[in-house]
């Protein structure tokens, strides 16, 4: 119906202005048929909207999606653990173990000092006495050479030498004093009898052909420009007489090229031992019954380095 009542409205229409424009009544049927025709399909144009942004259409493909990103996944930062802190105990045994740096190599015939020696009996510092520097010229071996003449003079002719930490150390025999520290006549000073081959430090003296009760003396020159503390243990019964028959019987030529500096210092470690019956264990005299000073003077060293270098 809407149809036809459009048609019938544009045809009035048409009809009266043809009444003022006669010449258009030719073309009128034609403009009523295109009319028509618009009128007709107006609808079904209508129905045939573009589809809506976002809508598919129908028989289309779907539109091409692009492929979501892959999610990063961070891989997780490992720490390194802290280093380990040893235990401080564990360090100064290590410490303890470890030799220092030696002035010398240390091999069969130049064998190691026990580092730190032993505690003595007492302890002197021979380079706060005497002037071992020879106006700035002298070398560890000419220090070791001043020692040696030294001790030979006051009858310590057996001698050996080690190396230690910065320099070297050289010992004297084993030898028994009176009470007042003054060595015993020769002939009983160093005496062991004949049959003794393996023996201990007690056995050594128990054999003497003198009377068993008395003092002996071992003493330890230490040649070093390091700062050193002396053990906590004594000075075993047997390891006095071994020390003479394990060290060198001659110091390295290597030290007459290393220079004896205002670092060096030269210390006398005096080891003293009692028997006080013939079979009682040998004592280590800690700490000593006599000052250093009174062993170095009756052992006749004090006057013997007087004259081999200055005094102080």
């Amino acid at each position: 119906m809407k149809v036809k009542e459009r048609l019938l409205t544009i045809d009035l229409c048409f009809r009266s202005s043809s009444k003022h424009m006669p010449h258009s009544r030719r073309c009128l049927p034609r403009v009523r048929w295109l009319l028509a025709g618009l009128i007709l399909i107006g609808p079904l144009l209508s129905g045939c909207d573009s589809p809506k942004v976002g809508e598919e259409v129908a028989g289309s493909p779907p539109p091409a999606t692009e492929p979501a990103p892959e999610a990063v996944v961070e891989s997780p930062v490992v720490m390194p653990d802290p280093p380990s802190v040893p235990d401080l105990t564990e360090r100064e045994e290590g410490a303890r173990e470890e030799l220092p740096e030696m002035a010398a190599p240390v091999t069969d015939e130049f064998p190691a000092y026990p580092w730190p020696p032993e505690a003595p009996s007492s302890l002197v510092s021979l380079s706060e006495l005497f002037d071992f520097h020879v106006d700035g010229s002298a070398s560890l071996f000419d220090v070791a050479e001043a020692l040696r003449t030294a001790l030979q003079a006051s009858g310590y002719l057996e001698r050996r030498y080690f190396a230690a930490p910065g320099g070297f150390v050289m010992v004297t025999r084993l030898e028994q004093t009176d009470e007042q520290g003054t060595p015993l006549p020769d002939g009983k000073r160093y005496l062991l009898s004949d049959d003794v081959v393996d023996f201990s430090f007690t056995a050594y003296i128990r054999n003497l052909f003198f009377a068993p009760e008395g003092y002996y003396r071992f003493i330890a020159f230490v040649v070093t420009n390091r700062t050193y503390t002396t053990g906590d243990s004594a000075l075993a019964e047997d390891a006095a007489l071994a020390r003479l028959s394990g060290g060198s019987v001659a110091l390295p030529s290597v030290f007459r090229d290393l220079p004896f500096s205002e670092h060096h210092r030269v210390d006398a470690l005096i080891y003293e031992f009692r028997l006080v019956a013939q079979n009682a264990a040998v004592e280590p005299v800690t700490p000593g019954r006599l000052p250093p000073e009174t062993h170095l003077e009756r052992s006749g060293l004090a006057s013997a380095l007087s004259s081999v270098v200055d005094t102080r």
